[in-house]
């Protein structure tokens, strides 16, 4: 038996004019753009920066800094450090104000003695240490897990493949990439995607840029997540530290969630936000206008306590380290406190002389950084 179906008209006219119904010039500028970083550009939202500092405009420790290398690890532009091992090789870092367009300041690494000979175990990184809560967002090791990308850029005389690692302190998971650099004193914007992992990260992870490696770190063990840790410079064919000529210079680093080959635009925070989130690391008194305590005593041994907040809550009890610059009839001063507040007690000597003016002028670093 036939079955009949029907269906209500379609006037063809009315849908061909619907479809050319007007479109604003931002939504066809979006409907056009051929990445997502154009397309997040034009509606004008932002990215979470999941690093600090990234485009080096905060040094509170100095702009320039020499010799960097007779120590294992030591920060310098703030949130960044100079990580090597074995080699001989030492170098400058500076803030520089050669930078790729829409941004002031760049770090620059520059060589001061050569290391020709790579030994085995030598390498050489710029590296980033995270808070576990920070990367808790991404989910390791649960259903939710997501990838991220990091971006950044970067210019140097050194051509050639150097590489990138996530790595969770101590243990696992890591997971390298590489980035080449095809034509010398340009800058060029790097883009590197990791997937999601199933292995969790419960501590602090990091990242470090290899600029040498020795082969104890470039044995092949992929491209995915794995446990080992040998392999976290594989495929890298430069050694930055082979000349003096050599520099390498960076800014515009940025790690944000989800995988974005073509990259995002640069999550700019205001420069009082971003010297706060520092100084949760560290930070100190400026060494031009020095805190002065100042008082008469008696002829006996007098101490005087006084207490302080921090700029902004610190990560962590802090190790605080004074510096004297007048020592005026006292004889020490002791630190304590936590995470918010700096107490100290000084002592004053009179050397037995009745109605002595004692003073004590001094400054101080607070340092809290994730070790």
């Amino acid at each position: 038996m036939p079955i009949e179906i029907s269906k209500p008209e379609i006037n063809v006219r009315e849908q061909l004019n619907a479809l050319r119904s007007p479109v604003s010039e931002a939504g066809s500028k979006v409907m056009q753009s051929d990445s997502t970083y154009d397309q997040v550009a034009l509606l004008g939202l932002q990215p979470n920066n999941v690093f600090i500092n990234g485009d080096q405009r905060i040094w509170q420790r100095g702009t320039t800094q020499t010799g960097i290398g007779a120590s294992t690890e030591v920060v310098v532009s703030d949130r960044w450090r100079n990580y090597q091992s074995g080699t001989t090789g030492r170098c400058t870092w500076s803030q520089d104000t050669d930078a790729p367009d829409g941004h002031e300041y760049s770090a620059k690494l520059q060589v001061t003695t050569a290391d020709t000979s790579v030994g085995s175990n030598h390498r050489w990184n710029i590296a980033y240490r995270m808070e576990a809560d920070d990367f808790a967002q991404f989910g390791f090791g649960t259903v939710y897990a997501v990838g991220f990308t990091i971006q950044f850029w970067v210019k140097t005389n050194k051509t050639g493949t150097y590489c990138i690692d996530a790595y969770k302190n101590g243990t696992a998971p890591t997971a390298t990439r590489q980035f080449t650099i095809h034509q010398g004193g340009v800058w060029q914007q790097i883009v590197l995607t990791w997937p999601p992992s199933v292995y969790a990260a419960s501590g602090n992870p990091s990242f470090w840029i290899w600029l040498q490696a020795g082969s104890d770190y470039t044995d092949d063990r992929g491209t995915g997540w794995a446990t080992a840790t040998d392999g976290r410079a594989h495929g890298i064919s430069v050694n930055l530290y082979d000349d003096t000529s050599n520099y390498f210079m960076i800014t515009g680093i940025q790690m944000t969630k989800g995988q974005v080959p073509s990259g995002l635009p640069f999550e700019r925070r205001s420069y009082g936000e971003e010297l706060a989130l520092c100084q949760r690391y560290y930070y100190q008194t400026d060494s031009s206008s020095k805190y002065r305590f100042s008082m008469n005593v008696g002829a006996s041994t007098t101490a005087h306590y006084a207490s302080w907040p921090h700029p902004v809550t610190m990560r962590d009890d802090p190790t605080v380290a004074i510096t004297a610059t007048t020592t005026d009839n006292w004889s020490s001063i002791g630190t304590s406190g936590d995470n918010s507040t700096i107490a100290l007690g000084l002592a004053f000597n009179p050397n037995g002389t009745a109605d002595t003016r004692c003073l004590a002028e001094f400054h101080f670093t607070a340092n809290a950084e994730v070790s």
